[in-house]
Formats: C-alpha cells, structure tokens, sequence
C-alpha cells in the first residue's frame, strides 16, 4: 500500500512539471528506507531539527 501511495504521489508530481522529489525518514525505520531505494530514491545525508536528525532522500523526476 505505501508503495501504490508513493508512486501516486510520484505521479501527481510529475504531472505538475515538478522535477524533484525530497523525503525524509527517522534511522530506525528500515520499511521507509527500504521502500525509497526500491522507488529509485538516492540517499543524500542527514537532515537535523530540534528532535534529532533525519535520513535524507531524493529521486530526480
């Protein structure tokens, strides 16, 4: 199910001319991480808010 909702939103994206997609996710969650590499996500680094630090993601479109 997430895969079909993130592809879904991969879609809408690209039909609104929008090229690039960024995502983040917390180190623990291996589903997350997963499903970003298989959806052609690269990781980029590390993001940090007042809550600790994020995983970083993208995927030109």
């Amino acid at each position: 199910m997430a895969q079909r909702y993130m592809q879904a939103v991969i879609d809408i994206a690209l039909s609104h001319g929008i090229r690039s997609f960024r995502v983040d996710t917390n180190y623990d969650n291996l589903y997350m991480q997963k499903l970003f590499n298989r959806l052609g996500f690269r990781y980029c680094g590390r993001i940090t808010y007042d809550a600790g630090q994020r995983m970083a993601y993208e995927k030109l479109l």
